[in-house]
């Protein structure tokens, strides 16, 4: 049978970043060499609730940065949705398939990306870490979503362009496609294909 719920995971399958190696480059050049890694590194643990705005503000006035927590936040802010994506989203439900934006995100994007793009009305759910108090890959993020949904794990199809995400989503029992990053999106409508969804 085919699964009855997909989850999207948002960065690198519905969403993009223009220009990536561009984008990581301002990081170091607002906090100096290396930044891009201690920031990103600060914002792993923030996933669940934490506030990033302390992490951000000490690591910035560590280096002697005259950047502020908003010049950094920014850059998170600068991301795009994926039209043809969304577009299999759309054939998915219109065939009956429950559709479900399953994300990491830290307060401050997830906040904006819930302002600025149309996801709730695209999707039937939305599932955001910061919110859940829960981060994949932990085998209680998908299956928190599981119970939400009221459907039984092997029901559920998870896309992501992370491997980790994806050994976890398998490991709750979820089936699992692994997204790579850059791949187009006519490779995921073939590979959903191969579950018996009709795209």
């Amino acid at each position: 049978m085919p699964p009855r719920a997909v989850l999207f995971d948002a960065d690198g399958v519905v969403q993009m970043t223009p220009n990536p190696l561009k984008w990581l480059r301002k990081f170091d050049e607002l906090g100096g060499p290396g930044f891009r890694k201690e920031v990103f590194a600060a914002e792993s643990t923030t996933m669940t609730g934490a506030d990033f705005r302390p992490l951000v503000e000490d690591l910035l006035a560590r280096r002697h940065s005259k950047a502020t927590f908003e010049d950094v936040i920014n850059l998170w802010f600068n991301t795009n949705p994926r039209p043809a994506v969304l577009a299999i989203v759309d054939r998915l439900r219109a065939a009956g398939v429950t559709c479900v934006l399953a994300t990491n995100q830290q307060s401050y994007r997830g906040g904006y990306m819930q302002r600025t793009f149309d996801y709730n009305e695209r999707f039937n759910r939305t599932f955001y870490s910061f919110e859940m108090g829960v981060a994949k890959p932990d085998v209680a993020y998908y299956l928190t979503i599981a119970d939400a949904l009221e459907l039984p794990p092997e029901q559920l199809l998870m896309v992501d362009d992370m491997g980790a995400n994806v050994d976890g989503a398998r490991a709750a029992g979820l089936s699992a496609v692994h997204h790579r990053w850059g791949q187009r999106p006519s490779r995921l409508a073939s590979d959903l294909r191969r579950f018996g969804l009709p795209v």
